[in-house]
């Protein structure tokens, strides 16, 4: 019996500790319902105990009516008669925790109807033919109806794992099936008990607030022939390397993770993937030598391409196998091996390969469902190509314009990636100040406010004015293009540094070489001078854009520049 109490009082709380403990009664005291909360995910108390006179007591008892706690009632000791507990007990619990709280006190059901309708439903419960269990947030059996006792030989299954009473074979199921419900998903999935039932799991969550589980009901149907049996195995597999497949953000991922449940599942002894542009793959409780990798490649090499996969059930009795392969096959434990083509759109990708150290272990319907999943995961292998391919020609296309820009600015400007941006900034020196970019009222002020502060460090006039005019005309694309944007300045030994930075929609690549090359270029309705006027009056230009919004860093010296220098080049366009 496990009690949890809530009660802010210590002499109450202590001496109500020790006369449970008394009775061998585990006692866990919840110092807040934050506790109680992460409490409910851990473990499932048989009573709940909170007291009256406690500043959270709805709050309490509110949790626990979310928890699952149907019965509830008043509690006052007997040797303690100014106390008073609000109590909640769980179904299952129910009569040794009457006995319990009758012995030390008295006892009122506030739930009467309630409590006699739940009393009537768990006597139906053990009269159905289906087995039903009530679980905790860790698997762990708070309740089990007699049907279910009476068809595993048991008498009471409490305090047992889940995984218990299921053959090994399927402990993977039911840890696939947990790691769903934490998604948010609930499907029903054959399984078989240790006394070789097969059942259909069908599970119903109890929920937090927050979408966590506190725990579950389950319904164990019987399953009256096999085929009801694979065809449920079969859409659970299917289900399962579906939602992986969607949550995979990589082709290596997405291998890696349907592979492994496969092997789990299917109870399998290796699979893996081959690939002409490279071998993909994994193997669980099998050790595969080179020459049995070299003799799988091989068989997938030759069955690349075609339709029909290559199935050999029993390597003790298959004849159309070389004998030399037959033999490595058998030495290194191999019993069954599948060779499943990975085709799309009438494109070979490869094939899907599986081991199995049972013979027999690829039966029709094993080949059927293992063509199922081939389906899919060609599809996602090749999406994830095309996205690959299309990053990499991204990839190649901002390395060119960054090679270019430079060459034509004669070193001058720097087209970088966001982190190389800040990288650059971050050295830049200490903060001389800053302004906000909200409309074109702010340009004025931001004119005054870069002259005076580089006059103040020391700048000459003509300097000062040359970059007066660069925040001028940066601040004026922020207010085009952008909603909002704000001027940095930074100085460091000989060097000032100028941040424009805004939220807008970036630069696109189709338009970047005129932005910041062509005065007088614009996309908004109104032209401006765009980047020539930066370019010529600073010494260089960082320029950072993506769809979140556009990032330049101008750096100028104490020094005078040619303004001809930054397009000294231009006659090589």
């Amino acid at each position: 019996m496990n009690v949890w109490l809530l009660e802010s009082r210590s002499q109450p709380r202590e001496w109500l500790g020790s006369v449970l403990r008394a009775e061998k009664v585990e006692f866990h005291v919840v110092t807040d319902l934050t506790q109680m909360g992460h409490d409910f995910r851990h473990g499932t108390p048989d009573i709940i105990l909170v007291s009256e006179t406690h500043a959270r007591r709805d709050g309490a008892l509110e949790l626990a009516d979310e928890a699952g706690y149907p019965l509830s009632g008043i509690f006052r000791p007997r040797a303690k008669r100014g106390l008073l507990y609000h109590w909640r007990l769980r179904l299952g619990a129910h009569k040794p925790a009457h006995t319990l709280l009758r012995k030390l006190g008295e006892l009122w059901e506030t739930r009467v109807a309630e409590a006699s309708v739940h009393e009537r439903y768990r006597k139906l419960l053990n009269r159905v033919s289906d087995g039903i269990l009530e679980l905790d947030a860790q698997d762990l059996i708070r309740w089990s109806n007699t049907s279910l006792q009476k068809s595993l030989g048991v008498d009471d299954l409490v305090g047992l794992s889940l995984e218990q009473i299921v053959k090994p074979s399927d402990v993977a199921q039911l840890r696939m099936l947990r790691r769903q419900h934490s998604a948010g998903v609930v499907a029903a999935v054959p399984v078989s008990l240790v006394n070789g039932q097969e059942v259909e799991l069908d599970p119903n969550l109890r929920l937090a607030k927050d979408g966590s589980v506190l725990g579950s009901s389950l319904v164990l149907r019987g399953i009256r022939n096999s085929e009801d049996s694979n065809r449920g195995r079969e859409l659970f597999v299917l289900y399962t390397v579906a939602i992986l497949l969607s949550q995979a953000a990589s082709v290596d991922q997405a291998l890696e993770t349907v592979l492994q449940r496969c092997i789990e599942l299917m109870d399998l002894a290796a699979a893996g993937v081959w690939m002409a542009q490279g071998p993909y793959g994994q193997a669980r409780g099998l050790t595969l030598e080179e020459p049995v990798r070299a003799i799988i490649d091989r068989i997938c090499a030759g069955t690349s391409g075609k339709d029909r996969p290559q199935i050999y059930r029993h390597l003790n009795k298959e004849t159309d196998m070389d004998p030399v392969d037959l033999q490595t096959f058998r030495a290194a434990g191999v019993m069954g091996l599948a060779i499943i083509p990975l085709n799309v759109q009438g494109k070979s990708l490869g094939c899907l390969w599986l081991i199995s150290t049972d013979p027999g272990h690829f039966a029709r319907e094993v080949v059927s469902l293992l063509i199922s999943l081939s389906i899919p995961l060609a599809v996602a292998v090749d999406n994830f190509r095309h996205v690959e391919d299309k990053l990499m020609e991204e990839t190649s296309r901002r390395q060119f314009y960054r090679d270019a820009l430079q060459a034509v600015t004669r070193g001058k400007l720097f087209l970088v990636e966001s982190d190389e941006f800040a990288e650059v900034w971050s050295k830049a020196g200490t903060s001389a100040g800053e302004r906000l970019i909200r409309s074109y009222a702010d340009v004025p002020d931001l004119r005054k406010f870069v002259e005076k502060t580089l006059s103040d460090e020391g700048f000459a006039d003509e300097r000062c004015h040359d970059m007066a005019l660069c925040a001028t005309e940066a601040a004026g694309n922020v207010v085009k293009h952008a909603e909002s944007g704000r001027l940095e300045i930074r100085v460091i030994d000989m060097d000032a540094w100028i941040l424009i930075e805004d939220r807008g929609p970036g630069i696109s690549f189709t338009n970047l070489p005129n932005a910041v090359l062509t005065a007088g270029f614009s996309t908004a309705p109104s032209l401006g001078m765009g980047y020539s006027i930066l370019l010529e009056m600073a010494d260089a230009l960082y320029l950072s854009t993506h769809p979140g919004g556009t990032s330049v860093m101008l750096q100028v010296s104490r020094r005078v520049v040619d303004p001809l220098e930054a397009f000294a080049a231009f006659d090589l366009l």
